[in-house]
Parts: C-alpha cells; structure tokens; sequence
C-alpha cells in the first residue's frame, strides 16, 4: 500500500495529510478514510468477510502444499536453508540474545514469564486460559516471594 505525505493537501474528513496512492484509480484518498470505510464494510458485512478469507486463505494453505513446496524450495537453493541457518540458529550471538531476553523476562516478570512459571508442572492449564488478573496475583506472590527471601 503506497502511501504519501503531502503537507499541502489537507484532507476534509479528518485533517490528516497522509494519502493513500492507488495504482488502479489516479485519484488520492485520505488513509483514515479508508481505513474507517474498510471497517464499516467489514463490519457490515462480517459473515461474508470471514467466509472470503476462508476461502482465500485457509483453502489455499493446505498443509501437504505448503510441506511439498518447502521442501521443493530446501532441494532447490539448498545455500540460502543454510546460510539462515548459519545465521540465526547457530551463531552463538543469536543464543546469547535468547539467554538474555529470558533473564530479562525473569528479573522483570513480564507476562510471558509469570504464564510459564503457572503452566509449568500443569497438564490442564494452558497459557491463553490465564488472564490478567491472575497473572498479576502470581506476579504479586513472587514479589513478596523476593522481598522475604531478601530481607530474610
């Protein structure tokens, strides 16, 4: 979606100056416009929208495809696989950042961490069933948990 930021012309609906560029139609409309008139048609409209992007996505991506087309993709440029894989996976700056964004995670008790620690040693619990009340009594619980073992 190509848009452009001309200053000089002000949009009449909203005020905003960003433009979206259309290749089909010459003309300009406004990004905020468009976005809003987006969400009323799909609104509007939601069961016929749902069934188009299954149509359009979920049929499309059918699993044994996507597997044979990668797999057609490792044989073919077998250089690029293992140049990412060079990259990213073994490089030991890329472990390096996991190792610290975990730490990180732990000294801050972000959400993610706090979901782990109650998921854990939990067969029946899974992570997109927590929500945030609990996560904070959890996250209050080892605060506490922290102060004791500091003070104590």
């Amino acid at each position: 979606m190509p848009t452009i930021d001309i200053p000089d012309k002000i949009c009449s609906h909203c005020g905003g100056t960003l433009w979206y560029n259309s290749n089909t139609r010459p003309t300009l409309i406004c990004i905020l416009y468009k976005r809003e008139q987006e969400k009323k048609l799909r609104t509007n409209n939601i069961e016929s929208y749902r069934e188009t992007r299954k149509k359009n996505y979920h049929s499309k991506l059918d699993k044994t495809s996507y597997y044979e087309y990668n797999k057609k993709y490792r044989l073919k440029h077998p250089d690029k696989v293992i140049g990412w894989y060079a990259k990213y996976n073994s490089s030991e700056k890329f472990r390096l950042t996991i190792k610290r964004n975990k730490k990180n995670q732990k000294i801050d008790l972000q959400n993610c961490y706090v979901k782990w620690l109650l998921t854990k040693n939990n067969d029946l619990l899974f992570a997109k069933d927590i929500n945030l009340e609990l996560v904070d009594l959890k996250r209050k619980q080892l605060l506490l948990k922290r102060k004791s073992k500091q003070n104590g």
